[in-house]
């Protein structure tokens, strides 16, 4: 059976990766294979297949996705990345230690949601070298995987209940800038208008000037755009990150969808199982949100004691239990400011919280604003773009 014919034959949703690689395998020989998406807390992640070999799975994470500059090259320049054991630290340190001696790196979409990409590493042994024929053929199958993605998320959405009105804006949901404010180039583009972009270079010389002197240090930041409308977004700074190239930067993660969160599955993350089995609390608190669940509620869901729960969860996914709880309830509040059929005390009962002070205290917080000038804000945004 071919790839495409599988994939025709399997519902979205049951197709099996480890399946799809052993297809691909009779096309095109490889010794080892995966898949990496970009998270939230601004780094590479393997996510798939399932039961890739422990040792593999453990180095990318530890060390060569800090080194990965060619998923990152990939991602730029939207082109297959070919390369060998001596393509720098990633060749070195990396494939050789492990017994890859070629590689083909081929861009993704969105393995895991719209806006933040990834990409196919496809591994041989040896110096056995990758034809034409074999990085069209893989480029193929890109396009496969790209194409099922899109399909797993799109039916998530129309069978769930998507929290925000609007879809979200086409392009990448993320930029990366150096220590002088300038953009890091991505073939893509971003999603982001050239305001938000100008306010997110003049943060990052900010940040690096008062910056401690910490690898990774990450936290949200709520910036505005033309229409004075502020978003949560994750700022992350990489004090040190080879795989971006030398030098200090600071990378803008938008914030999701709290239900785009919420519809992640555990096998979309199969390959790691310990971020596989915090991806169920996600769903836990987005039904819940109302409810105030306390942390102890959410870490029982995963059997997890609250404080590893609440450490890893925030370590792996980039935003705390908490964060994501209140990004639940503001976007809830958004939807009915907007509907109008509910007044202030009615929208804070309703969503969660303890009254309608707290409420208006905590949206403020969120997004800069009053819910009342939110609201008019919001509503005159809407009527500008018709």
């Amino acid at each position: 059976m071919e790839v495409s014919t599988y994939i025709e034959s399997t519902k979205p949703e049951q197709v099996s990766y480890r399946q799809l690689l052993d297809l691909l395998r009779k096309q095109v020989a490889f010794d080892e294979a995966f898949l990496v998406a970009l998270l939230l807390r601004g780094t590479l992640q393997v996510v798939q297949p399932p039961r890739l070999a422990e040792n593999v799975l453990r180095m990318y994470d530890r060390e060569g996705q800090r080194l990965d500059t060619l998923s990152w090259e990939a991602i730029r320049t939207q082109k297959p990345v070919l390369a060998g054991t001596d393509r720098g630290d990633f060749g070195t340190k990396f494939m050789a230690p492990l017994g890859f001696g070629q590689v083909v790196v081929i861009p993704l979409a969105s393995p895991l949601m719209g806006g933040l990409p990834g990409a196919l590493h496809i591994y041989r042994n040896g110096d056995q070298e990758f034809t034409d024929a074999d990085v069209d053929t893989l480029r193929e199958f890109a396009t496969q995987l790209d194409q099922l993605h899109a399909t797993v998320q799109n039916g998530r959405k129309a069978t769930g209940h998507r929290d925000q009105d609007a879809e979200q804006p086409a392009g990448l949901r993320f930029a990366i800038f150096s220590a002088n404010g300038s953009p890091l180039d991505f073939a893509q583009g971003t999603a982001f208008d050239e305001s938000t972009l100008m306010r997110m270079a003049q943060m990052t010389k900010d940040r690096l000037n008062h910056a401690a002197d910490r690898d990774l240090v990450g936290d949200r930041v709520l910036i505005g755009d033309k229409h004075g409308d502020h978003l949560t977004y994750r700022a992350v700074t990489y004090n040190a990150y080879p795989a971006l190239g030398e030098g200090r930067f600071v990378g803008y993660f938008s914030q999701p969808d709290p239900s785009d969160l919420a519809a992640l599955k555990s096998t979309d993350v199969a390959a790691d199982p310990e971020l596989s089995r915090l991806v169920p609390a996600l769903r836990f608190m987005h039904s819940e949100f109302r409810k105030s669940p306390t942390l102890v509620d959410t870490a029982k869901t995963v059997h997890l004691s609250p404080f590893h729960f609440h450490r890893r969860f925030t370590e792996l996914l980039g935003l705390t239990p908490k964060h994501y709880l209140l990004d639940c309830q503001i976007t809830d509040a958004k939807k009915e400011l907007l509907a109008g059929t509910k007044d202030l005390a009615t929208i804070a009962a309703d969503g969660g919280f303890a009254h309608q002070s707290h409420f208006t205290s905590r949206f403020k917080q969120a997004t800069g604003q009053t819910p009342t000038r939110w609201r008019r804000m919001a509503l005159s945004k809407g009527n500008a773009s018709e």
